[in-house]
């Protein structure tokens, strides 16, 4: 890393946060069966939609299950994903981009067409999917508003 970033980077309060921030999740996910106050899945339907107490930092939800508990053992779950889904996408995009530049010439041309498929194709579905969503919340929307005028 070049030796001025690395200057900027410690005199940066904000860049500390955001390390404090990810450290923070990491060591909750982590010790979560130490920081947590019991089963996340326990359902206690005496206790449902409590506010935030002494014994639910952060309340209870509709099932009567801890809030603060669910949200410390969620963050395996996403770490997990997270950390899962992007060493299959260095491995994947490491090994062919190693065998593109190894081999070269029509190998890489091949290659290269398929990544730029798959950088262009999925904005696509994604775009018409939204499309028919908002199509149908607007219609919705519209006959709310044009039952309430007068």
């Amino acid at each position: 890393m070049n030796e001025r970033v690395k200057r900027a980077l410690r005199r940066d309060p904000r860049a500390w946060f955001g390390v404090a921030v990810v450290v923070l999740i990491v060591l909750l996910a982590v010790l979560a069966p130490l920081v947590s106050h019991g089963d996340p899945l326990a359902i206690d339907l005496v206790n449902q939609l409590q506010g935030p107490s002494r014994q639910h930092w952060l309340g209870t939800d509709i099932q009567g299950r801890d809030v603060w508990a669910r949200l410390v053992y969620g963050s395996r779950v996403s770490l997990t994903a997270g950390i899962v889904s992007q060493v299959i996408a260095l491995t994947l995009g490491l090994t062919l981009g190693l065998i593109a530049g190894y081999k070269g010439g029509w190998v890489d041309r091949v290659l290269m067409s398929i990544n730029d498929t798959f950088v262009v194709v999925p904005l696509f579905p994604i775009l018409v999917l939204f499309y028919f969503i908002m199509r149908d919340e607007m219609t919705w929307a519209i006959d709310i508003v044009a039952q309430r005028q007068p």
